[in-house]
């Protein structure tokens, strides 16, 4: 996890963040090793609309983000993914969060952590493609974002720019 995850919990109610198994080996070996022991959830729920689509989610709450926070900084870990009837997995992602995860509240969650994942994919392929920058290539492509993040308020909800 990026430093900022202490900004977030100082300035904001609540955060969700993703979390990619390259990027935080340290926390998903810790998670790892927690359900092993029986100390994480699992849930598995069949979709109401379509019966081939299973939604499975493993969840763990207070658990070190990496070897410097095992003290300080502790998360909540929420994995999803997507599957088929024969078990092939479809789509796999995973959050940390500071709000406690309960089997009533992960499909939510993941709902959640699906929309913030479109709305800044949406944002960024939007300034990408359509950007008066695009003439010029990526050269100037964060200084476009930047700036549009100033003029559209609703859209530094959680980047902070010193």
């Amino acid at each position: 996890m990026p430093p900022h995850v202490h900004k977030l919990e100082k300035h904001t109610p609540h955060y969700i963040l993703g979390a990619k198994p390259k990027d935080h080996e340290y926390l998903y070996q810790g998670v790892d090793e927690a359900v092993e022991a029986g100390h994480g959830n699992e849930l598995h729920l069949s979709d109401p609309d379509k019966a081939d689509v299973h939604h499975c989610f493993r969840s763990l709450n207070d658990v070190a983000r990496n070897k410097c926070s095992e003290e300080s900084l502790r998360i909540n870990f929420l994995e999803y993914w997507q599957s088929d009837d024969a078990g092939n997995v479809q789509r796999r992602f995973a959050w940390v969060r500071d709000i406690n995860l309960t089997q009533e509240n992960v499909y939510n969650l993941m709902r959640a952590g699906r929309a913030r994942w479109r709305m800044e994919n949406e944002t960024f392929h939007t300034l990408k493609n359509h950007a008066p920058a695009k003439s010029l290539g990526n050269k100037y492509l964060w200084e476009d974002i930047r700036k549009y993040c100033q003029w559209n308020p609703q859209a530094e909800v959680e980047i902070q720019w010193e």
